[in-house]
């Protein structure tokens, strides 16, 4: 353990070296059939509801305050403390909305059936890194699994944006998804920190998702 971790732990991602097309092939090797069911998923939705449609990078405050809706609605369902309900946390999301530079950039991904917004993502990115950080879907539609349609379009999408990684951090079994289309060999850690910080990850433990 190095000087000031308090703990290390391993963190999924998704390796696009070789495109969109390497990556079904990884999870066809490893014996995986979750792209072929959210492909199914995608077409029933787009039969029963109305086409999909995805954009990997909008600037839509619209879509960003149903995010904080959908997030704060799961939080309720789920007992847990939501993270964006605070006002600081809610001005770090709308400036990284607006930040775009040639090596780092706010990016929020919306999935649509028709016209009506079915799951939204924001996250970030560097020039080959995209990392997944908040992603909610409209509770009406969770028969069709949006939110995995949104991370596989994401997927899609990143290789076209230069993305060679995209990380799920840590615990992204969120769903349990994350982990059957992801290898998981990126480790992290957490520095140590004084009493006050301690009791504020304890209330904060279950924040990000």
């Amino acid at each position: 353990m190095r000087p000031y971790f308090q703990a290390t732990v391993e963190s999924p991602f998704i390796d696009l070296h070789d495109g969109f097309d390497g990556f079904v092939q990884q999870c066809a090797r490893s014996g995986s059939d979750l792209v072929k069911s959210i492909a199914q998923k995608t077409r029933k939705m787009s039969r029963e509801i109305a086409p999909m449609r995805f954009e990997a990078q909008r600037q839509d405050r619209s879509a960003l305050d149903r995010l904080f809706a959908w997030k704060a609605a799961q939080r309720e369902r789920t007992g847990t403390f939501d993270v964006l309900s605070t006002p600081w946390m809610r001005n770090v999301a709308a400036r990284l909305l607006d930040t775009t530079t040639e090596t780092f950039a706010g990016l929020l991904s919306v999935m649509y059936a028709g016209d009506q917004v079915a799951a939204v993502h924001l996250g970030m990115r560097s020039d080959t890194v995209w990392h997944h950080w908040f992603a909610a879907y409209n509770h009406d539609l969770q028969r069709y699994s949006p939110g995995l349609i949104n991370l596989l379009e994401m997927v899609r999408a990143a290789p076209g944006l230069g993305v060679q990684t995209m990380t799920l951090g840590r615990g992204s079994g969120r769903s349990g998804a994350g982990r059957r289309i992801s290898r998981t060999v990126a480790r992290g850690g957490t520095s140590r920190c004084s009493p006050r910080c301690a009791a504020s990850r304890g209330r904060c433990r279950s924040t990000l998702a």
